[in-house]
């Protein structure tokens, strides 16, 4: 009788094995912390409109900085930071899931063509609305892994960030609403 030939670690079928996760590679930790700027600047600016002005005149910036390039911007700390395979549970700088640069990037896409085709305000207070939804529903896969202690969960300042975030965008979203005429906002 023969031996059955030992298991070979290594590639098998062409797919490597799962690496484990290390630290947050520069990039994709630059590109987050410029993406949460970026979302900074489009709120405070948002903000100053809303008080100077009108709620139609702060969503072009809410919509156009906060949606528009902080999704692209996170769509890029999503694709630098997708050769990771595990997270080390509670990083600060970890980027965000590929599933959320996705959305993030369509949002975003979709924000910055509102804004130079001027697709209205009621088009633009939508898209910020979807942003903020999208941003919910981060926080409360979040709370679910910190919950269950799972080896991916966030760390709480970005799950703070991200109810913040949405937060911010639904109320910016419901006063441009309100203010454009929509019904049942107006």
């Amino acid at each position: 009788m023969t031996d059955a030939p030992e298991p070979v670690a290594g590639p098998v079928d062409g797919v490597a094995p799962p690496r484990a996760g290390g630290p947050v590679g520069p990039a994709a930790a630059v590109a987050l912390v410029v993406a949460d700027l970026v979302a900074a600047f489009g709120y405070v600016v948002g903000f100053n409109q809303l008080a100077t002005q009108s709620p139609v005149d702060a969503m072009l910036p809410v919509t156009l900085i906060s949606v528009g390039l902080a999704g692209l911007l996170t769509t890029v700390a999503a694709v630098l930071g997708a050769e990771r395979r595990a997270v080390a549970p509670g990083d600060l700088l970890a980027p965000p899931s590929t599933e959320a640069g996705a959305a993030a990037f369509g949002l975003g896409l979709l924000a910055v063509a509102a804004v130079g085709w001027e697709w209205g305000t009621a088009a633009q207070a939508g898209l910020a609305a979807a942003a903020g939804l999208q941003l919910v529903l981060v926080a409360e896969v979040g709370v679910v892994l910190t919950v269950r202690e799972a080896p991916a969960r966030p760390h709480a300042a970005r799950l703070t960030l991200a109810a913040a975030q949405a937060v911010l965008l639904l109320g910016f979203a419901g006063f441009g609403l309100a203010d454009a005429g929509v019904a049942p906002f107006a």
